[in-house]
């Protein structure tokens, strides 16, 4: 891209000065700055909007007019609509979804897991310069995958398992119980066929 940029000529290209700062930046300026659109550093707008709620309303903020200022992050959104009582609230929610999911990843595919934990990065991610939670549009579709993840959840109480061999009882040490094998299948779990659930476990239980 740099080499690009070095040989072509980009004059006649509107966004050429903006690409050349991102790809050259000045090091002798405020760099975090330019990479985060004057939300972060040195004249934060983020800054001047925490010291507008904190100086007139820090509790409870202004409600939904909110503050005549650019404020995209969604912790900064929540202080300046609804204070640290907001901002409580909106942590508290996240927390409870990244808590749901490491509560369900034993039990889910790893595809869903991993789905799952990907969308919940990418979603703190973007809200530290969007309210991705809030915001027009991007919010319909986080929420309909969030809504697709809880709807699809399992609800069974065994972990998930690749293959659909028994589980050895805890505490085993008999050289049939590793999980997975044909033999463990048949040492481990012989059924009588006098009764029709009860189960005989030889070796000592295993």
């Amino acid at each position: 891209i740099l080499l690009t940029f070095r040989y072509i000529d980009f004059s006649h290209w509107g966004g050429a000065r903006t690409a050349s700062k991102f790809l050259n930046p000045d090091t002798s300026g405020d760099v975090f700055s330019l990479y985060t659109a004057g939300r972060f550093g040195q004249d934060s707008t983020l800054q001047t909007v925490v010291d507008i709620v904190s100086s007139h309303s820090p509790w409870f903020g202004f409600g939904v007019e909110g503050v005549n200022k650019a404020y995209d992050n969604a912790w900064v959104e929540a202080l300046a609509i609804s204070g640290i009582v907001g901002t409580a609230v909106f942590t508290s929610m996240f927390l409870a979804l990244v808590a749901t999911w490491l509560q369900k990843r034993p039990f889910e595919t790893h595809e869903w897991s991993m789905f799952a934990g990907g969308l919940l990065l990418v979603l703190f991610a973007a809200s530290m310069g969007y309210p991705a939670f809030t915001g027009n549009r991007v919010s319909t579709v986080a929420w309909t995958f969030i809504g697709l993840l809880l709807v699809t959840a399992k609800r069974g109480a065994l972990p998930h398992r690749d293959d659909d061999s028994p589980l050895a009882p805890a505490g085993c040490s008999c050289p049939g119980a590793s999980i997975g094998s044909e033999s463990a299948r048949v040492s481990n779990y012989i059924v009588r066929s006098h009764t029709p659930h009860e189960r005989y476990r030889p070796n000592g239980g295993c």
